[in-house]
C-alpha cells in the first residue's frame, strides 16, 4: 500500500514530537535546543522582496520545510508507525510511507490487511496526521501468468484504496509484475 499524508510535514503535533523525542533519549539542552526551534516560529511571504508581502504569522504545528532538520524530525515522529500493525511491515522515507504485506491466498490477505489497517488509522487519529484517501492506493505484486478470480477489496477510514498497476517509489516506477519496463520508458 502507498499511503500519501495530506500536509505531513505541517500537521506535526510539536507536544506530540517533543515526547517522542524524549523517549528517544532525546534530553536536556538539546531537547530545549528542538523545542525552542519549533515554538513561535513565524512565516512571512514575501513578493518582488518588499513591494507586497503577507501579514505575519506563527506556527503551532509543523516542522521546518527546505531544512535538513525537518525531515528528520518527521522520520522520528512516524518512526513508530509500525508498532501499530504486526503483519506489515512499514517502509518510511521523508513523507513517502509505505506497508507491505504477502500471503498466498489473496481472500486471506485481504482480511489481514484490512484488520491492520484499522489499526494504521488509529495511529494516525493519536498522531493527528491525515491520510489523503484520494493519492493513498495499493498494489499487488504478482507473475504476469497470475490471475485473480476475484477483486482485493482494502478499506482505510471506511473508503476504498484504489488499486493500481505501477506507482512511483522515490522516483523509480515499479509496476506489479516488477519488470522495470514502464521505469525504463519513463527515463527514455
Amino acid at each position: 500500500m502507498i499511503l500519501d499524508l495530506s500536509k505531513a510535514f505541517d500537521t506535526v503535533n510539536h507536544s506530540i514530537l517533543l515526547k517522542k523525542l524524549y523517549f528517544y533519549g532525546i534530553r536536556g539542552k538539546c531537547h530545549s535546543w528542538i523545542a525552542d526551534c519549533l515554538s513561535n516560529r513565524k512565516q512571512i511571504v514575501k513578493y518582488n522582496e518588499v513591494h507586497v508581502s503577507s501579514s505575519e504569522m506563527t506556527f503551532t504545528c509543523g516542522v521546518p520545510q527546505g531544512s535538513i532538520l525537518g525531515p528528520l524530525l518527521f522520520l522520528i515522529y512516524i518512526n513508530d508507525l509500525n508498532n501499530s500493525t504486526c503483519k506489515v511491515s512499514t517502509i518510511l522515507f521523508a513523507d513517502d510511507t509505505n506497508l507491505l504485506c504477502s500471503g498466498k491466498d489473496l481472500q486471506e490477505l485481504e482480511s489481514i490487511v484490512n484488520i491492520q489497517l484499522t489499526g494504521v488509522q488509529e495511529w494516525l487519529l493519536v498522531n493527528q496526521l491525515t491520510l489523503n484517501k484520494k493519492k493513498s492506493k495499493f498494489i499487488i505484486f504478482k507473475s504476469h501468468k497470475k490471475r485473480f478470480k476475484r477483486q482485493l477489496h482494502l478499506q482505510l477510514s471506511g473508503n476504498d484504496l484504489q488499486r493500481v498497476e505501477e506507482s512511483k517509489f522515490l522516483g523509480i516506477i515499479i509496476d506489479q509484475h516488477l519488470t522495470w519496463k514502464n521505469h525504463v520508458e519513463y527515463v527514455i
